[in-house]
């Protein structure tokens, strides 16, 4: 006799497929046996279009102000977006106060005050470069981008 197992299909974005998968995928498979869990990866928008076309059970991502009503959501966890600048850019764009801002900027910093150093981005139609996107426009703050990518590790 032949049973067949039922799939779930959960849906996230590239950058959390890789950090909450793998555990998600083995804690789910420890506790519900009967079941399979297949993992896609797609962007904010295109996981809420497979969420509305009934293609995705659930979905980790960030929330669209284009979901519908019916689409169910909770929040899970605060995101934080990184800058990582070298020492030597900021000795290059700090010069007379470099050691103060490597103390400084560990509690968090203004991203006006790097506006004048080049920047490396992430593809524009991201969830994440979307929200800094926003935040540059409402702020009126235009960043030196001298390469967008859409790497991956670009991201991390």
């Amino acid at each position: 006799m032949i049973i067949h197992k039922s799939t779930i299909l959960v849906g996230t974005t590239e950058g959390r497929f890789r950090m909450i998968m793998p555990t998600l995928m083995r804690q789910f498979k420890e506790m519900y046996n009967d079941y399979d869990i297949r993992g896609i990866i797609g962007n904010a928008e295109q996981l809420r279009e497979m969420l509305e076309n009934g293609e995705l059970d659930i979905a980790f991502s960030g929330i669209s102000p284009l979901a519908p009503e019916c689409i169910e959501k909770e929040f899970l966890f605060d995101e934080r977006l990184y800058l990582v600048v070298s020492e030597q850019m900021l000795q290059k764009y700090f010069p007379d106060r470099y050691h103060e801002c490597v103390e400084e900027f560990k509690k968090g910093a203004y991203i006006r005050e790097f506006s004048e150093m080049p920047f490396c981005r992430r593809l524009p139609n991201l969830h994440c470069m979307q929200i800094l996107d926003h935040l540059l426009g409402r702020e009126g703050i235009t960043l030196d981008c001298v390469h967008t990518s859409g790497h991956f590790d670009l991201h991390q």
